[in-house]
């Protein structure tokens, strides 16, 4: 198996307003092969997105992203390819801390498609620093499936996970 050559040129631009962050990037890659296509294809992905940093210790973002293969072959829908032709995700943020800055919470949401439809899933989490060098999580993962291949059964595989860090 050889790796596709890839191509991409894109831009991000950022602008704040008192609290709030507003953000958005566009890609264009070309080169990508799938087996079943008569030749290589490209993409381009546009994002857009706010983060807003107006509660102490509080940071909210929200991002969604679509994605476009252009001169889509319906034969690119079958194993092992699996691709789409348009493709959307958004994804929620919202990372919290307490206790100067000892104690951190975050809640990740993402969404496969316009309404969840392809899937998604949430991570909830907690990490506490014992001390300077020593830090421990905690938290869940819970997964919705969806429509897409990847996602078929994937709300039978909720996990809990824990561990600790230490850094010298």
């Amino acid at each position: 198996f050889e790796h596709a050559r890839l191509w991409m040129v894109g831009a991000g631009a950022n602008y704040t307003v008192g609290s709030w962050l507003f953000k958005a990037e566009l890609a264009f890659t070309d080169g990508f092969e799938f087996l079943w296509a008569t030749d290589k294809k490209s993409r381009v992905d546009a994002m857009a997105g706010i983060e807003y940093y107006g509660i102490n210790d509080v940071n909210i973002v929200f991002e969604i992203a679509e994605r476009h293969i252009n001169d889509f072959e319906d034969s690119m829908e079958l194993f092992p390819d699996f691709a789409q032709e348009d493709t959307i995700e958004s994804a929620l943020r919202i990372s919290m801390n307490f206790w100067n800055d000892s104690l951190h919470f975050t809640v990740l949401g993402l969404a496969l498609g316009e309404k969840a439809q392809d899937g998604s899933f949430v991570r909830l989490s907690g990490e506490y620093d014992v001390i300077d060098a020593l830090s421990v999580e905690a938290g869940f993962l819970l997964f919705q499936s969806g429509d897409t291949f990847f996602f078929t059964g994937a709300g039978d595989n909720d996990r809990f996970f824990a561990g600790a860090k230490y850094s010298f």
